[in-house]
């Protein structure tokens, strides 16, 4: 399934019509998941975890909101019981270590945060 949503939503209007895509939990969060469902910490960098992450088109830019757990769930009603919040937020910091992640610090004012993306975009 996630290949053909992918393939439809992501490929053919990146690769074949040229456009530029906006995407919010996408490739990293289905790795993040799968470590945390499976309990591996490396499954990144595991021929499926890699291949996952082959998804994300080259010309990327992946953008990672960084924070503690009070910031998170003062902020989203998804995670405020959510008992796994700690050990996710700690596999997408290590996920983000070792790909190309820029991060930014969740505690920062949404205007803070639209500006420091507005910026990476202009790079």
């Amino acid at each position: 399934d996630t290949l053909l949503i992918y393939f439809v939503q992501i490929y053919i209007p990146t690769t074949i019509f040229d456009r530029t895509l906006i995407c919010d939990r996408f490739v990293h969060d289905i790795v993040v998941r799968a470590m945390l469902s499976i309990g591996s910490d490396d499954f990144h960098q595991t021929r499926l975890g890699t291949a996952f992450l082959s998804l994300v088109p080259e010309q990327s830019l992946t953008v990672l909101l960084t924070g503690d757990t009070e910031t998170f769930r003062a902020r989203r009603d998804d995670v405020r019981e959510d008992k796994t919040l700690d050990r996710m937020i700690d596999l997408y910091d290590e996920l983000a270590g070792s790909t190309e992640v820029h991060c930014i610090d969740a505690s920062k004012s949404p205007e803070q945060i639209h500006s420091e993306v507005l910026e990476l975009l202009d790079q």
